[in-house]
């Protein structure tokens, strides 16, 4: 990254207004509303098109700078495929592990499910609002990781150097930054996310690509859109066989 300038440093700032206002009054609020279907699915769509607008953002900003949108990640080329992948599998064993401990048995799914309903109410759990999601799933996959990782990452590692160190620092403010931003959804998952995004971030510090990081964040939050769905449609069908 060339040095950063004013837009650089002003989109820093918005990401981080943006962070502390969802944190501290956005998503508490939310936790408030009645999520009917329409509430989810404007949600969903509402949420997306400010995610799109941050990375449209980084990408130009990043452009009128002289930089080259492969060096903001959005490039096939891989510098270390084989260590990326490593930490890719890595990760997969970790998240998999992960889910495991959480619907391995029926009293953690009632358990998972109680929890969601409780800190993410805005979860699908009907086949309509399973499929909205996953645009949301996908646009999230995109466009956080250009903007957590592709330009936070790049912007905090300018300042704080290339060694080991200062690479760690880089790699690990922006994964608290994006931890912190879903502390709504609770202690134990905000710490989850905090994991996911230092393995995120590793593998494009790795690579130099956000293709991996991309692929690897669409499908875990698809995973869990997917997991709302039955775990909401489990309930219900044991509601239904208890009713009198």
């Amino acid at each position: 990254m060339t040095e950063p300038g004013l837009l650089d440093h002003t989109l820093a700032a918005l990401v981080a207004a943006y962070v502390l206002y969802a944190t501290l009054r956005g998503q508490p609020k939310a936790k408030e509303l009645e999520f009917t279907t329409a509430t989810k699915l404007s949600t969903y769509w509402a949420n997306g098109t400010v995610l799109w607008l941050g990375a449209i953002a980084a990408a130009a900003v990043w452009l009128l700078a002289g930089r080259t949108l492969g060096s903001l990640g959005l490039t096939i080329e891989h510098e270390s495929p084989g260590i990326g992948v490593a930490i890719a599998v890595a990760f997969v064993a970790w998240f998999a592990f992960e889910t495991y401990r959480e619907i391995g048995t029926p009293a953690r799914r009632a358990a998972l499910r109680a929890r969601w309903q409780r800190d993410c109410p805005f979860m699908p759990e009907t086949p309509r609002e399973l499929g909205h999601f996953t645009y949301v799933a996908v646009t999230a996959g995109i466009t956080e990781e250009i903007i957590a990782r592709g330009f936070l990452i790049s912007y905090v590692g300018w300042y704080t150097g290339s060694t080991m160190a200062g690479i760690a620092a880089a790699v690990a403010i922006p994964a608290l930054v994006f931890a912190v931003a879903h502390r709504y959804q609770g202690r134990a998952l905000m710490l989850r996310i905090l994991v996911l995004a230092l393995f995120f971030g590793a593998i494009f510090v790795v690579t130099g690509s956000l293709l991996i990081p991309i692929v690897l964040h669409a499908l875990v939050d698809l995973a869990g859109g997917v997991l709302s769905y039955r775990l909401a449609s489990g309930g219900q069908a044991r509601e239904h066989r208890d009713a009198p």
